[in-house]
C-alpha cells in the first residue's frame, strides 16, 4: 500500500541542489521530495518503516541551512543517500510509495554518477582564476627560473670539478671519501654497481642538480655550490670553506671575459632553487 501522497504530478526540477563529490554522487531526503514533488514529512515516515523493516538502510543524517517561508535562515535535519547503497535504498523507497517517479529517480542518479565521472576525469585548471596581474607575475617567474637555469648551465660548464679538485685533497683522501658518504647518506647521490656487484660510480639524484652533473660513465663532477651542503652536512666547518683554495675554471676564454667571477660571487643563490 502506498504511504506517501503525491503533492502534484509535475516533476519539480528547478529547486533540486544536486550533490557532488570528488568521492560518490549523493542526493538528500529533500532534493529527492522536491524531484517527484511529493511531502518531506510523508516520504520521512515511509523511510523510516522501511528502516524498521530492514528493507533498506537508514541514511546518514545531516544538518542543512534553508530559508524558511519568511526570509529566515533555519537548519533543518536532512538524510543522505549516497553510493551504490544510498542510490539502490532511495530507489526501494520511491519505487514502493510512488512508483511511476522511479524512472524519474533513476535519471536523476545516472546524471549525477555521469557528472561525477566527468569531474574526477577533467583536470584541473590551475589558471582558471588568473587576472591580468596574476599572469604578469607568473611570466615575471618564469623569466627568473629561465635566468637561474642559465646561471646554473654556465657554471657546471666552465667551474665544474671532481670533489678531489674541489677540496685540494689527494686522490683517496678521507675528506673526499666523507663528503661523498655524507651526500649519499642525505640522498643527493646514489652507489652504481656493475655485473659483478662492485662499486663503478655514482649516480646524481635531482636534488643534486643544482650543484652536481655526471658524465656516461657514471663520474660525478661538482660546482662550489656544494660547498654550503657540505657544511651543513658537518663535512666541512664554516672556517675550512673559507680557508679552501678553489681550483681554476675549466674554459680560459670565460676567464678572460671575467664571467667566471660573478658566477662564483653567486654561490648559494640556486640553494632553494629546484627543477
Amino acid at each position: 500500500m502506498n504511504t506517501v501522497t503525491a503533492m502534484n504530478t509535475a516533476v519539480k526540477t528547478a529547486s533540486v541542489s544536486l550533490v557532488v563529490d570528488n568521492e560518490v554522487a549523493k542526493m538528500t531526503l529533500r532534493e529527492i521530495a522536491d524531484l517527484i514533488g511529493v511531502r518531506f514529512s510523508n516520504l520521512e515516515t515511509s523511510m523510516n518503516r522501511l528502516v524498521e523493516r530492514q528493507v533498506i538502510r537508514k541514511p546518514a543524517t545531516q544538518n542543512f541551512e534553508k530559508i524558511n517561508n519568511l526570509g529566515f535562515a533555519v537548519t533543518v535535519k536532512d538524510y543522505v543517500f549516497e553510493g551504490e547503497q544510498g542510490r539502490l535504498d532511495s530507489i526501494v523507497l520511491i519505487a514502493q510509495n510512488v512508483p511511476e517517479f522511479t524512472r524519474q529517480l533513476v535519471d536523476r542518479w545516472n546524471y549525477l554518477e555521469e557528472k561525477l565521472k566527468t569531474a574526477n576525469n577533467t583536470p584541473v585548471n590551475p589558471y582558471a582564476d588568473f587576472e591580468e596581474t596574476d599572469w604578469i607575475e607568473l611570466a615575471l617567474k618564469k623569466t627568473r627560473e629561465n635566468k637561474q637555469l642559465i646561471t646554473l648551465h654556465h657554471r657546471k660548464s666552465v667551474d665544474s670539478h671532481s670533489m678531489t679538485r674541489l677540496l685540494g685533497a689527494k686522490k683517496g683522501a678521507t675528506k673526499v671519501k666523507e663528503a661523498l658518504t655524507a651526500l649519499r647518506t642525505a640522498g643527493y647521490i646514489e652507489r652504481v654497481y656493475d655485473e659483478n656487484n662492485k662499486p663503478c660510480g655514482y649516480v646524481a639524484n635531482d636534488s643534486a642538480i643544482p650543484f652536481c652533473s655526471m658524465n656516461a660513465h657514471y663520474q660525478l663532477s661538482f660546482t662550489v655550490d656544494v660547498l654550503p651542503v657540505l657544511v651543513e652536512l658537518g663535512v666541512l666547518e664554516e672556517e675550512q670553506k673559507a680557508a679552501l683554495t678553489l681550483p681554476k675554471p675549466n674554459n680560459t676564454i670565460m676567464i678572460q671575459n671575467k664571467a667566471t667571477i660573478m658566477i662564483r660571487q653567486n654561490v648559494g643563490s640556486l640553494e632553494h632553487f629546484g627543477l
